[in-house]
Order: structure tokens, then sequence, then C-alpha cells
């Protein structure tokens, strides 16, 4: 009976603690442009919850592009504004969102500028390597981990499991004792 109760309540929980999926982005991962882009665009399965997310745009020579300023989250999007783009060659697009289920979750993606863009490199950000030709994107980063049970899941799983303890504790007690009359 508790094996059933613990069971049901882990299958129906399944569902509720997925984690975002990456669905769309603008520009496409992998692409080739002929034009900077103003903007990265990410677009994901489910809403986004708002606050601690990053997305951050690395162009050739370690070079940060994105504008200093909040992510902007409308339901399942999230947009970074970008400076207008300099150097043709790759760039890396990460991100790090807070998923529905409250875990983060994190990729990159790469788009390639074929021709040169109007822009020169911005001011880089204080936590931006001092000569950024020399440290290549990404080092140094702590690879994303994610997983784990939302905390929710394993409160239903204790209740689930003292519920299950009370109703084998009075089946094992029996009935009670009839009171003795006067």
């Amino acid at each position: 009976m508790v094996g059933a109760v613990v069971s049901l309540l882990l299958v129906l929980a399944w569902p509720a603690s997925a984690h975002n999926v990456l669905v769309g982005c603008d520009p496409v991962d992998g692409a080739t442009l002929p034009t900077p882009p103003d903007a990265v665009e990410l677009v994901f399965d489910q809403p986004v919850l708002g606050g601690f997310n990053t997305v951050t745009v690395t162009g050739p020579g370690g070079y940060r592009w994105e504008r200093d300023e909040e992510v902007a989250v409308e339901g399942a999007s999230v947009r970074q504004r970008l400076h207008p783009l300099g150097p043709a060659g790759e760039y890396t697009i990460a991100y790090r969102i807070l998923s529905a289920d409250g875990h983060p979750v994190s990729d990159t993606l790469t788009f390639t500028l074929a021709d040169d863009g109007p822009g020169t490199v911005p001011p880089q950000p204080p936590d931006a390597p001092e000569d950024a030709d020399l440290v290549p994107p990404g080092a140094g980063e702590e690879p994303a981990v994610s997983g784990g049970a939302p905390v929710w899941v394993w409160f239903a799983a204790a209740g689930a499991l003292f519920v299950g303890g009370l109703l084998v504790g009075s089946r094992v007690a029996g009935p009670p004792a009839p009171r003795p009359r006067r």
C-alpha cells in the first residue's frame, strides 16, 4: 500500500520536475550570418523564472558583446541585446536560465558572422580577463551540473511515508480494546 502511494506520487511528480528545453533560438545554432544581429533570443518549452538568468555572447579574441543590462524574460522567451558586433568569425552564446522547476539550465550555441560588422570592441565587464586574446572563451568556468529532484518531491514522499506508516501501524495494532463496563 505504502509502496503504491509513493510510486503514484513519484509518477505524477515526474513530468512537473522536467527542466526547460531550448526549442528555438535567433540566431539559429551553427548559422552563418551575412549581417550581425542586434540581439539574441532563446525560446524554451516552458516559462522561464525571472531573476538569475544570464546570456553572454563571446566573439573572436574572447571579447564579450552583450549589453550591460538585465536579460529580458517574457514567458518562455529570453532576450539579450548586443553591442554592434565587429569582427567576422565565430561567436558563442552561453546561457544559464532558471527553469520552471527551479533548477538552473545552461548550454552554449554558436553562430558565425561572415563579414565584419560596424562595431568596435565594447567596454569589457569587470569580470573579463585583462588580456582576453590570451584566454579562450569559457576558460576557468565550472561545468554546469543539473539534476536531483525538487524539494517538494522529497516533502511529498516523506508525507506519503508518514501516512503509510500510520495506516500500517493502525492495522498491526488492531481494533481498540473494549472498555470495561461499570
